[in-house]
């Protein structure tokens, strides 16, 4: 192989290199924590899609929730509410977690999770978490604005 076509290929290698991580940084956005915090704290939210091994969204319907700045959470549903805990999560690699608990009030006890933030808009929040079934099942979270 000539030197020149050598040079080439070389450098196409590192082009494709770059593309590839360029890519990768796009799939993977990190979530700031701090941005999250004030998202969730700001207006009433609603569960738009809730999967767990089916789609469960329907189970939400109805439901206004309210992320209190000291922790605390408000489930409201035809003026009943339910009271939980919220909590942020930023572990070394970068990851970000929304825990969310609502003690054994049913549907609300299915949320019940460490969520993995994988999107953080100011009007919407996606999530996912490995179900703690053992089977490695994913399931997906996702909050929107009022």
């Amino acid at each position: 192989m000539k030197d020149g076509k050598l040079k080439r290929v070389f450098l196409m290698g590192i082009l494709i290199g770059l593309f590839v991580l360029a890519c990768d940084d796009e799939d993977s956005p990190t979530i700031d924590d701090v941005q999250l915090h004030q998202s969730l704290t700001t207006g009433t939210w609603r569960v738009t899609y809730f999967f767990d091994e089916k789609d469960e969204t329907t189970d939400f319907d109805g439901f206004v929730f309210v992320f209190n700045d000291n922790g605390t959470a408000i489930a409201t549903k035809n003026s009943t509410p339910a009271y939980g805990s919220w909590s942020i999560e930023k572990s070394s690699d970068g990851t970000v977690k929304l825990i969310l608990y609502f003690g054994s009030v049913v549907p609300l006890d299915e949320l019940d999770e460490d969520w993995k933030v994988l999107e953080n808009l100011s009007t919407k929040i996606t999530m996912d978490n490995v179900s703690n079934s053992g089977t490695g099942d994913i399931e997906n979270l996702t909050l929107e604005k009022n």
